[in-house]
């Protein structure tokens, strides 16, 4: 239990205390979970072509990890492209 404690002080700590020139920064060195708390990511609207262009990657063989990094979205997007791919295609 206190470790946990321990976590979430840490967490609220580096809310608090952002950046390579903060006193958490220079004690424990910078967090890259942290920053990414912070950071929000654009999102991404694919077109009919490219949802199309997925399918076949996933097709010939292309893990799901890999189209997230190649068109650049996450994995939830990917995952409803591929459930839906039948739909997609009808478009």
């Amino acid at each position: 239990m206190s470790s946990l404690r321990t976590r979430l002080a840490t967490v609220s700590h580096l809310e608090w205390n952002k950046g390579p020139g903060s006193r958490f920064a220079k004690s424990f060195g910078q967090c890259p979970k942290a920053r990414a708390l912070n950071m929000s990511k654009k999102r991404v609207i694919l077109t009919l072509e490219q949802r199309i262009e997925m399918i076949e990657f996933h097709e010939e063989g292309t893990s799901e990890r890999k189209l997230e990094d190649i068109f650049g979205c996450g994995k939830t997007q990917v995952n409803k492209i591929l459930k839906d791919k039948i739909m997609i295609r009808k478009e």
